[in-house]
């Protein structure tokens, strides 16, 4: 019908944050690690501001927020800054509290508003939220709970 889709999503935004972060390492050029700041400042802003007494969480579409997560990863390891990263794991942490079900399979919502994994639980969902956390434990230098105990949040004592 020609009219334009303008939303947005995590993924693209992760994408050209991750291609500047690249860049910047590989070229070593200023403008696109500005670029890479800039990018990942606004997509804080965007997909996980807070509202009100709500927490900012990330959208729920877990693995287009893998993608996001990658590129505020490859700047951290430029620039060093945490910000993005404290966003995704307080955002990782809600779902771990919120949004699960009595198997340990996460809803796609990580607010826990509308319902918590069961039979609708994707499998697409659970792969991005098994690498979503095993990205952060890297960077957290933690392992997965002993034994398996799905009821320990990951890297919690």
């Amino acid at each position: 019908d020609g009219s334009v889709d303008a939303r947005t999503y995590t993924y693209n935004t992760g994408t050209v944050l991750h291609s500047h972060a690249l860049l910047a390492a590989l070229l070593g050029a200023d403008a696109h690690l500005r670029e890479a700041q800039a990018l990942a400042a606004a997509s804080l802003r965007h997909f996980a501001a807070p509202a009100g007494e709500e927490p900012g969480l990330f959208p729920d579409t877990p693995w287009f927020n893998a993608v996001l997560l990658r590129g505020y990863l490859a700047l951290h390891a430029l620039d060093g800054d945490a910000t993005y990263l404290a966003a995704m794991r307080a955002s990782l942490a809600h779902a771990w509290e919120h949004a699960r079900d009595a198997d340990g399979l996460f809803a796609s919502d990580w607010s826990g508003r509308t319902g918590r994994g069961g039979p609708d639980s994707s499998l697409l969902d659970q792969g991005a939220m098994v690498e979503l956390y095993a990205r952060m434990a890297r960077v957290d230098g933690a392992a997965a709970p002993e034994g398996g105990d799905r009821t320990q949040r990951p890297g919690a004592a």
